[in-house]
């Protein structure tokens, strides 16, 4: 963490072909929310905020605005859940595991790759 990688580009090349794998199987069974559902527990998420003094509305207001760009339409994929570094193993440039999918299922393959790595 706020360091530089010491795992080559080949590493890096193998992580990323282990994730598309991962999101090219098949979706497990169990539902996930829509997106109207979970819109919905957001907005309401951050009227309370704003009605309760707990943030200022302008705070409030530009964070929705940011999280807009997660609640496109898209296709659901098999996901990790909560993929990042620390929770996948490489032997030179081979990857040899990945840990904790605890929170894997239905979601949004750019939103899952770009909120853990960049």
């Amino acid at each position: 963490m706020g360091e530089p990688s010491v795992a080559s580009p080949a590493a890096w090349a193998a992580v990323g072909a282990a994730v598309r794998m991962l999101h090219d199987a098949p979706l497990p069974p169990w539902p996930r929310q829509s997106l109207d559902e979970v819109t919905s527990r957001l907005d309401a998420e951050c009227e309370w905020l704003v009605t309760n003094g707990a943030l200022s509305t302008d705070l409030v207001t530009r964070n929705r605005e940011v999280a807009a760009a997660a609640l496109r339409p898209w296709k659901p994929v098999f996901t990790h859940g909560d993929l990042q570094i620390t929770h996948v193993f490489v032997d030179g440039d081979e990857v040899t595991g990945v840990i904790d999918w605890s929170e894997a299922g239905q979601g949004d393959a750019l939103f899952r790759i770009s909120a853990r790595f960049f």
